[in-house]
């Protein structure tokens, strides 16, 4: 699927978006503001297809777990996270609202017809975060190095907690995969990883960060 049909549906961590279960029964907040269970319809329900590698014996034990549960857990880790702050929208860190926007200018895009480098600009990469008390290869979303401020760690390490690098995981001989607009997909390695010309719009440099207007 190319991503570019995603961003139409999945809003990534938005709220009011309407999601349903393997039964068709409506899914709640907050895990119908995630993409997964917005994005499992156009894959079959088939979760297989968004955990992958070692990855996927985590959604097998998942599988186990009382319906509610599953839903829950199979929400939060798919291998992939989203570029959720730039596109699609982030409620939860910087919501495109229409006061946000007149502070920093249309900063994240929603429609296809928005993008201006559509083979620069990343939806997706690969994902690590905390489950419990050890680090999983997989998160919904991944994070800027830059938003006002710079946000990451200079450097990556496995060894730090995964929020430092944004959740992104360079888990491939140091490269995360990666997905952008135009649909292809590439390996980048820590330091194109940090390059804000990959997670915005409308950046002009490496080191951009969202200024008032």
């Amino acid at each position: 699927m190319r991503t570019t049909t995603m961003v139409g549906f999945c809003q990534d961590y938005r709220y009011g978006f309407s999601a349903v279960d393997r039964r068709g029964n409506p899914i709640g907040h907050p895990i119908n503001a995630r993409y997964p269970w917005r994005l499992a319809p156009y894959c079959g329900n088939n979760f297989e297809l968004l955990y992958s590698s070692k990855n996927r014996a985590l959604l097998r034990s998942f599988s186990q777990l009382e319906e509610s549960q599953y839903v829950y857990s199979a929400s939060v880790f798919p291998s992939l996270g989203i570029n959720s702050v730039f596109v699609g929208g982030d409620d939860l860190v910087l919501s495109p609202s229409g006061n946000a926007q007149s502070k920093f200018g249309h900063f994240c895009v929603i429609r296809d017809s928005e993008v201006r480098r559509p083979s620069e600009l990343m939806t997706f990469a690969s994902a690590r975060a905390q489950n419990g008390s050890t680090v999983v290869e997989g998160f919904y979303k991944i994070q800027p190095p830059f938003l006002t401020r710079r946000l990451w760690d200079n450097q990556y390490s496995d060894s730090a907690s995964p929020d430092r690098f944004g959740f992104v995981h360079p888990r491939y001989n140091q490269k995360a995969i990666t997905a952008f607009f135009d649909g292809h997909a590439e390996g980048l390695g820590t330091d194109d990883l940090q390059n804000m010309r990959h997670w915005s719009n409308t950046a002009t440099k490496p080191d951009w960060a969202l200024q008032s207007r």
